[in-house]
């Protein structure tokens, strides 16, 4: 029978464009590859509903950035959700809230009998971390998490966030 039900979707004005920032190790990959890459994606759609043709894009510029630097640095604004968990930090100095991902397989892994992923714990985009060993010049923060599926056991979550300096009274 007739099943209806609601979903929320968000359309973007035709003319607007979004900034998109990428960290790379260029020892993995090269800014030409992440492009393609990127726009390959666009073309195919991005997120749950790319299946039924949303979620389509294009990549207009792909340049260089260089994240503002600040000299009294003691901290990192993360700028996506990470995974921030045995990591040596001033833990009195970080600020940040958790939430839980409930991760699928994509793709093929769909249809393996267990689509679902393991819970994973992150902290939430926004957050604010002060690692034991100093700022430095690092770009991101966080760590890959393993062990996060029972259908695949190769399966990883993605837990780095790229990260602005910031600075403030301890």
């Amino acid at each position: 029978g007739f099943a209806p039900y609601d979903r929320l979707l968000t359309w973007y004005h035709p003319s607007l464009k979004l900034a998109v920032y990428v960290v790379l190790d260029e020892a993995r990959i090269s800014a030409e590859q992440a492009k393609q890459a990127l726009s390959a994606v666009g073309q195919q759609g991005f997120g749950k509903e790319a299946s039924s043709g949303l979620g389509k894009f294009d990549v207009l510029d792909f340049s260089e950035w260089s994240p503002p630097s600040l000299e009294n640095a003691n901290a990192w604004y993360t700028l996506a959700p990470c995974a921030p968990q045995g990591i040596d930090w001033h833990a009195d100095h970080c600020y940040y809230k958790t939430f839980v991902r409930f991760g699928r397989h994509g793709d093929s892994a769909v249809h393996s009998g267990n689509p679902f992923k393991n819970p994973v714990m992150l902290a939430q985009a926004s957050a604010i971390l002060s690692p034991a060993a100093g700022v430095g010049d690092a770009l991101y923060a966080g760590q890959g998490l393993a062990g996060v599926s029972k259908a695949i056991e190769s399966t990883v979550q993605q837990g780095y966030a790229p990260v602005l300096p910031v600075a403030f009274a301890k």
